[in-house]
């Protein structure tokens, strides 16, 4: 529990004190990505508060992959803290728009670029993630955790298509960044955090020039089917899961709307 409120007390000393620094800074020197690096400490912080040491592999494929839609599995809010600490400038996030309520970060994360959705794959949420193709354009690196929010065991979920429908469009490449046992130094709804050792693996970019919008399936099976021969038992994907993901694509059909998450 003490880590825990260690955590909740750097949040509230870091992020107004980070928030305002990055946001006047960016008025004036906006590619100076300043709110992007300030939050590369805060990610870095919380986690060394937290207790957890980071096993990092193939950081080069994200390094060196630029412009690029960087895809993780999302177990816990410590995933954040990782991509924040981990991915290179520059950075643009799609985040869920709750967070954007939050006094201080929501505003510097609308400076910094990032772009809320309420992962409904309604048109407001599909046009608000549009807007973002412009960045890879410029050399940004777009993150998405495609599953749409956490799952609560740790196993894999069903990916939602937004983040590969963009990728294609952009014929940018995909970097896979695996999370191993997050959820078990910070469980889902929960502000303990257990000391221990969390890895992170970028795999290699998975191309996707050439590609249409009709082999987006393919794309997001191929992506998929990496993340789970990566991660260990118990996080791979029940059989349930792998079904709904049937189901979804049986009941959407090849030219449905895509959700962006």
């Amino acid at each position: 529990m003490f880590r825990g409120l260690l955590v909740v007390l750097l949040h509230v000393v870091l992020v107004p004190v980070f928030a305002v620094t990055g946001i006047v800074i960016n008025l004036f020197a906006p590619r100076l990505e300043m709110i992007p690096l300030l939050g590369k400490w805060w990610g870095a912080a919380i986690v060394t508060a937290g207790g957890i040491r980071v096993r990092v592999s193939g950081l080069a494929h994200v390094r060196d992959t630029r412009p690029a839609v960087v895809v993780g599995n999302h177990t816990s809010h410590l995933d954040t803290y990782l991509f924040a600490k981990l991915i290179p400038r520059p950075i643009r996030v799609v985040a869920k728009a709750s967070l954007f309520k939050i006094p201080f970060m929501g505003q510097a994360m609308r400076a910094a670029g990032a772009v809320p959705v309420h992962r409904t794959g309604d048109a407001g949420d599909i046009d608000r993630v549009d807007r973002l193709r412009s960045e890879l354009r410029e050399g940004a690196r777009l993150v998405f955790f495609p599953e749409g929010t956490r799952s609560r065991d740790g196993r894999l979920r069903r990916f939602k298509k937004g983040a590969f429908v963009t990728a294609i469009q952009e014929q940018v490449p995909i970097v896979p960044m695996v999370i191993i046992g997050a959820h078990l130094r910070h469980p889902a709804d929960s502000i303990r955090f257990y000391p221990g050792e969390v890895e992170v693996h970028f795999l290699e970019p998975v191309p996707t020039r050439g590609m249409v919008i009709a082999d987006r399936d393919r794309l997001i099976e191929t992506v998929w089917k990496l993340f789970r021969e990566q991660l260990p038992l118990d996080q791979k994907p029940l059989p349930r899961h792998r079904a709904e993901a049937s189901e979804d694509r049986g009941r959407n059909g090849a030219d449905a709307p895509c959700p962006p998450l």
